[in-house]
Order: structure tokens, then sequence, then C-alpha cells
């Protein structure tokens, strides 16, 4: 490699070179300093098996009797806590969030709503990360918070559920018996 070449081209050319470098600089500072940040802001749910829990029965007549015994299946939980049982209380949040600083929310829909939100499974692991990106940091806060809550209550109300259902039919069989 002759490095004599390569230094009279680039002295040859430094017009262009200092031009491109000067444009480079001018456009990504007054990018820098007009562009909006972005914030994002998460948590992590760690998913149990309701096997290992020390609530369930081990009585295996019992266990046999449970209505939801897939509810600790990742994807099942990954998919309800992106259903609209679990985000549409925290989507109208958002939207009545943003009708009172003065946006417009004509154009947000529940669908587009939901792409802000990351929701996935860390990789090889029981953990379901949430992340929620905004311009809003108060608005990421206050959508977090409420998103664990209503996934918190949906749970708990499956969990209720189910032992309602139990007790609903093991009354039934000692009536019957």
């Amino acid at each position: 490699v002759n490095l004599n070449l390569i230094l009279k081209s680039l002295i040859r050319e430094k017009i262009l070179i200092i031009g491109i470098v000067l444009f480079s600089t001018i456009y990504s500072s007054i990018y820098a300093f007009t562009a909006k940040p972005i914030w994002r802001g998460g948590f992590d749910i760690v998913i149990k098996n309701d096997e290992s829990n020390s609530n369930t029965i081990n009585n295996p007549f019992f266990n046999s009797l449970r209505i939801n015994t897939t509810s600790s299946d990742n994807e099942t939980q990954k998919l309800i806590l992106k259903s609209e049982s679990v985000l549409m209380p925290v989507y109208n949040y958002v939207k009545n969030y943003y009708s009172q600083k003065g946006i417009d929310t004509e154009n947000l829909y529940f669908e587009n709503w939901v792409n802000k939100l990351d929701i996935d499974y860390e990789e090889n692991t029981n953990v379901l990360t949430v992340k929620y990106s905004d311009e809003d940091k108060k608005l990421i806060l206050d959508t977090l918070n409420l998103i664990s809550t209503k996934y918190k209550d949906y749970s708990k109300r499956n969990v209720l559920k189910d032992i309602q259902t139990t007790m609903n039919y093991l009354t039934t069989q000692r009536d019957i018996m």
C-alpha cells in the first residue's frame, strides 16, 4: 500500500472532505437541539409455576380438579398482559392524559398505542419485561404503575375464579354423595 498516493488524494480533495464534515456537524447539531427526548421505563414480572406454590393442595385428585392448569404458561401470560382486558383501562388513562394536555387523541388507536409497549421475555428465563416509551416522564411512570396494578388485579381475579369453581364443584359432589 502506497501511503503517499492516499495522502496526495486526500490533500487534493480537502475542500470536499471539509465540506462533508462541516455539513454533517451542522446537521447533527441542529437535530440534537431540536429533537424531543424519548424516555423509556420498564419493570419485570417473574412468572412462577403454580405447582411450586405452597398454597396448592398436593393431593393429585384435587389438582386434577383445577380448571385452569395452563395459567402459568409463558406465552399465555404474555398474551394476557397484552390483552385489551388488562390494557384497555390503561389506554383510556393515557388517552385522557393526552386530552387534558391538549394533544389531539382522535388518531390514537389502541393497536397503535400498544406498539409503544415492549412486552417480552428475557432470553431463557421466566422473567417478563414490560417497557414503555414516551416523551413524558410522568406519563411513563403512571402508565407502568397502572399496567402493574391491572395485571395483578387480573391475576387475582383468575385465581379467585378458579378457587370458586373448585369450591362449587366440591360442594356439588358433597351433595351428591
